[in-house]
């Protein structure tokens, strides 16, 4: 599973992009807004487009799924 918080410079960059300012991070008065991924690190999500396990809006729950199974063989 995999959920990362401020722990990238191009988050940053996207917090001054979208005009957080001090509303970004996890902390509270912050809004609860995010995804929960199967992916165990951040190329593994991006190579392969794991499966979002659960999404988060205004710390409410909008939508969660069981984890599937996959079995990678090498080619």
């Amino acid at each position: 599973m995999l959920l990362v918080v401020d722990s990238c410079p191009w988050r940053y960059a996207a917090n001054r992009t979208l005009h957080l300012g001090e509303r970004y991070g996890l902390k509270v008065g912050c809004p609860a807004n995010l995804l929960i991924l199967s992916a165990p690190d951040d190329f593994e999500m991006i190579r392969s487009q794991d499966q979002v396990l659960m999404s988060i809006r205004d710390g409410k729950v909008l939508m969660q799924c069981s984890p599937i199974r996959v079995e990678r063989f090498a080619s």
